[in-house]
């Protein structure tokens, strides 16, 4: 009966962080995800997404490592040594697989999106732009 208390107090524990995180996330203005103009809006789009895909790994690690270490921990006796993992071709695919499509999907949105957001080129949002002058000084700029 500890046992399975110690489980569900540690769970109760990481969801709670997590929704305190979600809930101060959602009632406060974090200035990275409240961008003000349309390249910023975008980089976050991109930030978001890669942080998204990133987490298709992070969470079965973090998930697997709990696992593993309550299972094969001394004393328990559920866990078996099996050492003979030679022609498992399903774990491999998992482990190569997945994250090399993951870092595939990443480089081309790092791909298009820097060719995107290219800062040699001009936005185009229907305004004149603005000549600024940049001067500097001793510790500082001044912008003209």
């Amino acid at each position: 009966m500890k046992k399975a208390f110690k489980i569900a107090l540690a769970s109760l524990l990481i969801l709670g962080t997590l929704a305190l995180v979600a809930l101060y996330i959602s009632s406060h203005e974090v200035d990275i995800l409240s961008p003000k103009g349309m390249i910023g809006v975008k980089e976050r789009d991109i930030i978001v997404t890669s942080s998204l895909l990133m987490l298709i790994v992070v969470i079965p690690v973090f998930a697997l490592t709990w696992f593993f270490a309550w299972r094969y921990r001394e004393g328990s006796g559920k866990g078996k040594h099996a050492p003979d993992w030679e022609h498992n071709y399903i774990a491999e695919y998992c482990w190569w697989g997945v994250p090399i499509v993951i870092v595939t999907v990443l480089g081309i949105i790092s791909w298009k999106s820097s060719h995107t957001l290219n800062p040699l080129m001009p936005i185009e949002n229907g305004t004149k732009p603005i000549t600024i002058q940049a001067v500097a000084l001793e510790w500082k700029w001044r912008f003209i």
